[in-house]
């Protein structure tokens, strides 16, 4: 006589409960893993796309060193600065301006909260976005969205900062100032500071590891 053997109806419950409690613990920590090496991909790119601009723009202009620099506040518009050395350099495939506040696209900082509204963006074909500011004095922030037209819109995470400067031509900002990305100042690639800009260095932060989001990373 030949007995069959099967898992009872406990046993298999048992067995199912382990496998969604690996899969609850795996899977998410997999999606992080993902979209970490997904924006040091995307961001790798943005920087190599915005540093072969520059170099068009200077085959036509010159040195950076001798670009005519805003000299007045200019804010997040596009400047005259921008739309000469900067745009005509890009693969647009739709420009947004806009004044009513309805409509501005704001950039919140790492921890989520309102940085600064935004009025006007150029969205490119490889489906970034990118926005500009500029104080007048001899520098020329560049903001880029990597995804475009989606959320979170928040630096550190898929908006990040470059810097034209004087001289200097094109960083992270904060890459010439080291020190300032280990401190609590306004721009600080840090979680829970409740500065304005939090989040601004994180883009040289993850350039300095090798294009890697580490374990000390607020992700």
């Amino acid at each position: 006589m030949k007995f069959k053997f099967a898992f009872s109806l406990s046993e298999v419950l048992i067995t199912l409960t382990v496998i969604g409690i690996i899969a609850a613990i795996t899977i998410p920590m997999l999606w992080t893993n993902y979209k970490q090496e997904e924006t040091c991909t995307k961001l790798k790119k943005a920087y190599s796309n915005l540093s072969n601009v520059i170099r068009l723009a200077e085959s036509d202009y010159g040195s950076v060193s001798n670009w005519d620099f805003p000299s007045t506040y200019q804010g997040y518009e596009f400047s005259p600065f921008y739309l000469m050395y900067i745009k005509p350099y890009l693969n647009t495939v739709k420009s947004y301006q806009s004044r009513n506040s309805d409509y501005y696209k704001t950039i919140n900082n790492i921890d989520g909260n309102p940085a600064n509204q935004v009025t006007h963006w150029d969205y490119l074909a490889d489906g970034t976005s990118i926005a500009t500011f500029s104080a007048g004095t001899n520098y020329f922030w560049i903001f880029i969205d990597l995804n475009g037209e989606k959320n979170p819109n928040r630096l550190g995470k898929d908006i990040f900062m470059f810097d034209l400067k004087y001289k200097m031509a094109l960083t992270f900002w904060g890459d010439y100032n080291w020190s300032k990305l280990q401190n609590s100042d306004n721009y600080t690639c840090k979680k829970g500071t409740n500065q304005q800009y939090a989040g601004g260095y994180c883009g040289a932060l993850i350039a300095k590891s090798g294009w890697k989001i580490t374990e000390k990373y607020p992700w």
